[in-house]
């Protein structure tokens, strides 16, 4: 008898039904012309005879796999209930038995292995084997809910690698992804000690997670005081020290942890992960490489922050943002040269929000687009009607976002806004802040050189307060530096931050970059910074930042030189306060 196994019988049927739907789809998209100049009754015929041997093997398979073992059985009985003289012959239908066994084991077992991949993939995490955040998340429920009931603590250590982007941006993300592998082992090999059995169950796999990128989470439970917790921290912080060896590289890998625990600072999963991870960033805040504890100052912060958010998501429907107007100066007969516009935000719930506040919580949950698409438009049309109006032309600065500097539909949104008004590239200049910067991709560089082409003027603003290298100023297209505030105020005692304004000012002059010094507060300040060299000056020395009718009152005037300040910040020894910009 023919031996055909369901896998064979399964490919025929798909031979079937695919040459079903070739028929079908042949009708459907060929021409009238086309279609019946096909051979139809052939094509009959053919799928007629491929559904029949497809129909006969199908049989055949059933036949051989289970209702013969199954009559023979049945027949074997019934020659034994009716007590006839020939015996009966287990050993003729043990053949028959194992087929039948063989048979249905393949197919339950195939399913089983199935289900447990699927399984598996629904629950950890394919690179490093650990528990992902849906499953960790779920036995992290489960252990507060035996924590409650015995009485117990439990700690929750939130990891985050330090500067992992840095390794995948030099080495790739294959290496990163082998670096990846390499500390969840770590992380292993640390929880299997024999002291701490009592708070991590070698055989739970589901306490150590990979929750996302290089986040990854170990759960402490029943836990009598905070030793465990530490002793863990510590290890793993101490296991870093040694470099991960890949392909003739050393990497050295730090991480920053944060830790909340069970009942003291949260009582459900989700509040615990949210404030482990508000920890960790506290760590990251403290200098990383170290582990931080959450505390009640942390939780009036993340209170604070989600107020912001949720007010931050009608802000625009509502009209609460408006505009403010710093302006600069040449630095050699101090005249109006341009004007760098703030955002400000006059929350209806919260009062006044600064832009340091709200902009980091904007950006993090998405709304820094629809924001800075805002002040873009708002900025053109207000140059449009100082245009219409006869006003004198200025330039306007505009500060972006670090989301934006990957959003690649920027310069095609900024270009429309442009020509809607009638406006040229050379009336607007985006300043983007350096430490913002130093955080790049390639999407990024795209995006900066896709500005670049349209003739837009970039400015690196408080430039010397991050790490840009001497490579990446010559790889951006940037047109002008903005010296940052720390090296101009307070020059009376600390003579060398004159050094440090100098040697910013000959990096300008090497890369044919322009320099504004922000900050500006006295008149020493200015006439040293224009003897230097320093093309713009900005600072409360010249203005503070106006409103709008303040700023066109100045663009009015004949003489756009601006008004000197008041006595009280003019001289150097007077002690001026640090102003917020």
């Amino acid at each position: 008898m023919m031996n055909v196994n369901y896998r064979t019988v399964f490919i025929l049927v798909i031979v079937f039904i695919t040459l079903v739907f070739t028929g079908v789809l042949s009708a459907g998209f060929l021409g009238e012309n086309d279609v019946f100049s096909i051979d139809w009754k052939f094509l009959t015929y053919t799928v007629i005879s491929i559904f029949s041997i497809s129909m006969v093997a199908l049989i055949t398979a059933i036949h051989r796999l289970f209702i013969k073992p199954i009559n023979a059985i049945t027949q074997a009985i019934e020659q034994k209930a009716k007590e006839e003289h020939s015996p009966f012959e287990l050993s003729g239908i043990a053949g028959e038995v194992i087929s039948l066994n063989n048979a249905l084991f393949n197919v339950f077992d195939a399913e089983s292995k199935a289900k447990a991949q699927i399984k598996h993939l629904a629950f950890y995490d394919n690179l490093t084997g650990l528990a992902n955040r849906r499953l960790f998340k779920s036995y992290l429920g489960s252990s507060i809910a035996s924590c409650a009931r015995s009485q117990k603590k439990l700690a929750l250590l939130f990891i985050d690698l330090d500067n992992f982007k840095v390794i995948n941006d030099h080495y790739g993300h294959q290496i990163g992804d082998r670096v990846l592998a390499e500390f969840a082992n770590r992380i292993k090999r640390i929880t299997r000690g024999t002291d701490l059995v009592s708070v991590i169950n070698p055989d739970e796999s589901s306490s150590i997670a990979r929750l996302a990128g290089d986040e990854f989470a170990i759960l402490l439970s029943g836990l009598t005081d905070t030793m465990a917790t530490v002793s863990v921290a510590e290890r793993i912080l101490e296991s870093t020290h040694q470099p991960v060896e890949i392909e003739n590289h050393k990497l050295y890998v730090q991480a920053s942890i944060g830790i909340a625990t069970y009942p003291d600072d949260a009582l459900n999963a989700d509040e615990l992960i949210r404030y482990a991870d508000a920890a960790m960033y506290q760590a990251k805040t403290s200098g990383k490489h170290t582990y931080h504890f959450f505390s009640k100052t942390l939780s009036k912060i993340l209170q604070r922050q989600r107020q912001v958010q949720e007010a931050l998501r009608t802000a625009l429907l509502n009209d609460e943002f408006y505009l403010e107007f710093h302006p600069y100066v040449d630095s050699k007969e101090f005249k109006l040269a341009g004007v760098e516009l703030l955002l400000r935000w006059q929350s209806q719930t919260l009062g006044n929000v600064s832009p340091e506040e709200f902009v980091p919580i904007a950006e993090s949950c998405g709304l820094m687009k629809e924001i800075d698409a805002w002040v873009i438009s708002e900025g053109c049309e207000m140059l449009s009607d100082w245009r219409k109006r006869g006003l004198p032309p200025v330039r306007c600065s505009i500060n972006l976002s670090a989301s934006e500097l990957r959003n690649r539909a920027l310069p095609a949104f900024i270009d429309a806004c442009l020509k809607s008004h009638d406006l040229s590239p050379s009336d607007l200049e985006l300043e983007i802040t350096e430490t913002k910067l130093v955080d790049h991709d390639d999407r990024t560089i795209q995006v900066l050189e896709g500005l670049n082409r349209m003739g837009l003027s970039l400015a690196l603003d408080d430039f010397g307060s991050g790490f840009t290298s001497l490579n990446q100023l010559v790889a951006f297209p940037v047109h002008k530096l903005k010296i940052d505030k720390t090296f101009i105020a307070e020059l009376n005692d600390k003579e060398r931050l004159f050094k440090i304004a100098d040697v910013i000012l000959m990096l300008s002059r090497s890369y044919n970059l322009s320099a504004t010094a922000e900050g500006v507060e006295n008149i020493h300040q200015a006439h040293y910074l224009s003897q230097s060299g320093c093309q713009y000056l900005q600072g409360y020395y010249f203005s503070e930042p106006v409103s709008r009718q303040s700023f066109e009152a100045m663009l009015a005037k004949d003489n756009r030189t601006l008004p000197m300040p008041s006595a009280s910040i003019t001289s150097i020894d007077s002690g001026a306060t640090r102003r917020t910009y």
